[in-house]
């Protein structure tokens, strides 16, 4: 899996579902995980705007145990 993370197609969906990205479910899942602490930094502010949303989109439990499915593979 490793870098095409984010061309996965459950991560996707989850993002389309969501109106967002890729990226922002995934920051979004770090987030959320529990295991992980995220430290997302940027020096382009659109992705400094994008990180901030990413904390404001709320996964369900079924997106959390789609992501959590992929982790594991």
């Amino acid at each position: 899996m490793g870098t095409n993370l984010t061309k996965q197609k459950v991560i996707k969906e989850i993002a389309e579902k969501h109106h967002s990205d890729s990226f922002q479910i995934l920051l979004a899942w770090c987030i959320r995980n529990g295991q992980t602490i995220a430290i997302p930094q940027s020096n382009n502010t659109a992705h400094v705007i994008d990180n901030v949303k990413a904390a404001q989109i709320q996964v369900t439990k079924q997106d959390l145990a789609q992501l959590d499915s992929l982790s594991r593979t």
